[in-house]
C-alpha cells in the first residue's frame, strides 16, 4: 500500500507539470494598446514621459526607435511593468512643436509585437499641424540608413549638417509632423560610422526646399568617388601617357573626371587604364622606368574591338575608336566604325589619320556572329525640343553598354533579358551634394526580352 500510495502521488504530479504541452489558443499577433500617456496636447511643460500599456512590455533599439525631434533634449528611456518613462535631461524649448515618434522601439512581452506610434505636441498655445510624409521604397537592400530633415543653409550643406530632425530610415513610410520651418532640405543617407552625418561616396538622395502638406518618394542614388591614379607612364615617343586606375564599372564616369584640352584625344587601352596625347597639366609623378608603345596599344585594342557579323547576303565589320571629347559640346564618346562587305573578309585595312595609324588586320581568327542567332534592337527617342540624351543597356545589374549624346541606337545583341534606361544628356553623370545638385535618374526605364532572330523598335516619346 505504501508504494501504491507513492506511485499515485508520483502521477498526480507528473500529470499536473505537464497540462501545459497540451497547446492551443490563437497565435498572439497584436501589438500593445497604449491605455494612457501624460503627453499633453499643449504647454508640455514636464521632464517626464510615460506611457502605460495593456500588457506587459520590453524595448528594442530604444535609442533608434523612440525619437523626440526635433531633438532639444537629450533623455533616456526604461521601461517598468506596463509602463515606458522617457526621462529628459532638461525642459523642452518654449514655442516648438515635438514630435513622438516610435518605430518599433516597444514590443510585447510575450510575442515581440512591435508598437507604432507618432504624437504631436508642444511647449505652448500654439502647435503646428503639417505634415510630410515619406515614401522610402527598396529599403530590404540597403542598411545604416537614416532619414533628416535640415534647414537650407547654403551650398556647402555637409559641414553644418544639422540632425535634429533625423531618425533611422527603417520603414517604407515615414512622417514628420508640426514642421514649422518653411526652407528645409530632405536627406536620405548612408551612415555606416553611426555619427548622424552622411557617408562620403556612399548612397544619397535629397530633396530641396520641401513644402508642408506634402508627399515625397525618395530613392538612393550612388555617389561616384573621383577615380584613383595608381601609376602613371610615358611612350617611347614621349606624346601619349598612360594613366592606370582602379576598376570602375563605367569608363566615361572615369573619363569625365580627367582635365581634358580642347584637342585632346583619350584612348582607352584596357579596362584598368586610359591614354592621352597631352599630360602637362597633370601634377602627379609619372613612372619614367616604365614604357609602353602606343602604336601597340591602339592596334591591340582595335582588333580586340573588331565584330564581324553576317546580315543577309552581306558582312558587316566595325570596330571602335577612342573616345574623343567634343570641345563645344562639352562631351565625349565612343566612336562606332562599320562597314558593310560582299565577301567574307580575311583581312581589314584600318586608316585613321587623327589617330595615326594605317595597318591590316589579320581576320581569320576571328568569328562570325549570324544575324539569326541574335536580336536586332532599334530605339528611337521623339521629342518636341531635339535634345540629346544618354543610353543605357543593362544585363544581370551591370552596364553593358552606353550611348551618350544620342537620339537613336541601332544595335544586336545576344538573346537575353536587358534593361533600357535613359538620361537626360549629362557630361559628368554624377552626384555632387556639394552643389546641391543630384545625379541625372532615369527618365525612361523599360525591360525587354530579346529573342533570337527578332526585330525589337523602341520609340520613346518624350515631351
Amino acid at each position: 500500500m505504501k508504494y501504491l500510495a507513492i506511485l499515485t502521488i508520483s502521477l498526480l504530479i507528473y500529470s499536473c507539470a505537464n497540462v501545459g504541452t497540451l497547446g492551443g489558443g490563437p497565435i498572439d499577433d497584436k501589438p500593445p494598446v497604449l491605455l494612457k500617456c501624460n503627453i499633453t496636447k499643449d504647454n508640455f511643460k514636464g521632464k517626464l514621459i510615460t506611457l502605460e500599456f495593456d500588457e506587459y512590455i520590453n524595448l528594442e533599439n530604444s535609442e533608434k526607435n523612440i525619437l523626440i525631434i526635433p531633438k532639444t533634449s537629450t533623455y533616456k528611456v526604461n521601461t517598468l511593468d506596463k509602463k515606458v518613462i522617457i526621462k529628459l535631461d532638461s525642459f523642452l524649448e518654449n514655442n516648438i512643436t515635438y514630435n513622438l515618434i516610435i518605430n518599433g522601439g516597444i514590443i510585447d512581452n510575450n510575442a515581440g509585437n512591435k508598437f507604432y506610434y507618432n504624437n504631436i505636441f508642444s511647449s505652448s498655445t500654439l502647435i503646428d499641424s503639417s505634415k510630410i510624409q515619406i515614401n522610402l521604397p527598396s529599403l530590404e537592400n540597403n542598411k545604416d540608413l537614416k532619414i533628416c530633415l535640415n534647414l537650407n543653409n547654403g551650398i556647402d550643406s555637409f559641414k553644418n549638417f544639422n540632425t535634429e530632425y533625423m531618425i533611422g530610415a527603417q520603414n517604407e513610410k515615414i512622417v514628420y509632423r508640426g514642421i514649422k520651418d518653411s526652407l528645409m532640405n530632405l536627406w536620405l543617407y548612408t551612415d555606416k560610422n553611426n555619427d548622424n552625418k552622411p557617408d562620403f561616396f556612399e548612397p544619397i538622395n535629397f530633396i530641396r526646399s520641401i513644402k508642408k502638406d506634402s508627399t515625397y518618394d525618395l530613392t538612393l542614388v550612388n555617389w561616384k568617388k573621383p577615380f584613383k591614379i595608381k601609376r602613371a607612364n610615358y611612350d617611347l615617343n614621349f606624346k601619349y601617357l598612360k594613366i592606370y586606375y582602379d576598376k570602375e564599372e563605367n569608363i566615361s564616369e572615369i573619363i569625365s573626371q580627367i582635365k581634358i584640352d580642347s584637342n585632346d584625344i583619350i584612348f582607352i587601352s584596357s579596362e584598368y587604364s586610359v591614354i592621352k596625347n597631352n599630360y602637362k597639366t597633370y601634377n602627379f609623378i609619372i613612372d619614367t622606368t616604365t614604357k609602353f608603345n602606343y602604336e601597340v596599344e591602339l592596334k591591340n585594342y582595335i582588333f580586340t574591338s573588331i565584330q564581324v557579323m553576317k546580315i543577309k547576303n552581306n558582312y558587316n565589320v566595325q570596330y571602335k575608336v577612342p573616345y574623343e571629347y567634343n570641345e563645344n559640346q562639352k562631351n565625349h564618346h565612343l566612336n562606332v566604325v562599320r562597314r558593310t562587305l560582299s565577301n567574307i573578309p580575311d583581312t581589314f585595312v584600318v586608316s585613321d589619320k587623327k589617330l595615326g595609324i594605317q595597318d591590316t588586320f589579320d581576320l581569320k581568327k576571328k568569328s562570325i556572329r549570324e544575324e539569326q542567332k541574335l536580336s536586332h534592337l532599334n530605339i528611337l527617342i521623339n521629342d518636341t525640343i531635339n535634345k540629346s540624351y544618354d543610353i543605357k543597356i543593362i544585363k544581370n545589374g551591370k552596364n553593358l553598354d552606353s550611348y551618350y549624346g544620342v537620339n537613336s541606337i541601332d544595335e544586336y545583341f545576344e538573346p537575353d533579358v536587358y534593361k533600357i534606361e535613359i538620361y537626360n544628356h549629362n557630361y559628368e553623370m554624377k552626384f555632387n551634394p556639394f552643389k546641391m545638385d543630384k545625379s541625372m535618374l532615369p527618365i525612361y526605364e523599360k525591360v525587354l526580352y530579346l529573342k533570337a532572330s527578332w526585330d525589337e523598335k523602341l520609340v520613346v516619346k518624350i515631351n
